[in-house]
């Protein structure tokens, strides 16, 4: 038989949490260093499985902040004297990147 870990889970009250440290080059889009709330079950199974596909949500959107730096980062490096124009280009292209992190969108967590 193999036994599993299950990663940002902690029980309290019979009932299972979420818990998961926010990164520490995304701490400054959160106001708190920890998202922590209840998953409103007593079951492991569905507690895991509800854990599991946070944690991928959150890591998905993560990536998709870490990308909107590095773009904002490119484009100002290579840029002496922004423009009309470049900025027009610079938002257009933050605008689908957010349509984009908007397909996995979940209630539980705040996109910018």
């Amino acid at each position: 038989m193999q036994t599993t870990e299950v990663l940002y889970l902690f029980k309290r009250c019979g009932i299972y949490y979420f818990s998961r440290r926010v990164p520490l080059d995304i701490q400054a889009e959160y106001s708190t260093k920890r998202i922590s709330f209840s998953l409103r079950t007593r079951n492991k199974r569905t507690a895991s499985l509800g854990a599991a596909h946070l944690a991928s949500e959150l890591d998905s959107y993560w990536s998709g902040i870490r990308i909107k730096r590095m773009v904002k980062k490119h484009i100002h490096r290579y840029t002496k004297k922004p423009d009309a124009t470049l900025s027009g280009c610079i938002n257009q292209a933050l605008t689908y990147l957010n349509l984009a992190l908007n397909h996995f969108k979940h209630p539980l967590v705040q996109y910018i």
